[in-house]
């Protein structure tokens, strides 16, 4: 297995930050919402890519998928 140039890093966010930001991104993108309920599936794709990129990539894209989703 060949070694990767970039090591792992950990990726962490306080829990309740997490929520404020996802919070937040629900709030700036209610289409996205819609869209995501009606079963576009690249509206979730979205939804965590920004919620990623407001957390300075710090952010567990499958804790934020599920943040998400208790939410909605």
């Amino acid at each position: 297995m060949a070694e990767t140039k970039y090591p792992a890093k950990k990726l962490k966010t306080k829990p309740d930050e997490l929520s404020s930001i996802v919070d937040g991104v629900i709030a700036d993108h209610p289409k996205k919402i819609l869209e995501y309920r009606a079963g576009i599936r690249p509206a979730m794709t979205f939804l965590i890519t920004e919620t990623i990129k407001r957390t300075g990539g710090k952010a567990d894209a499958e804790k934020v998928r599920k943040e998400i989703i208790a939410k909605l």
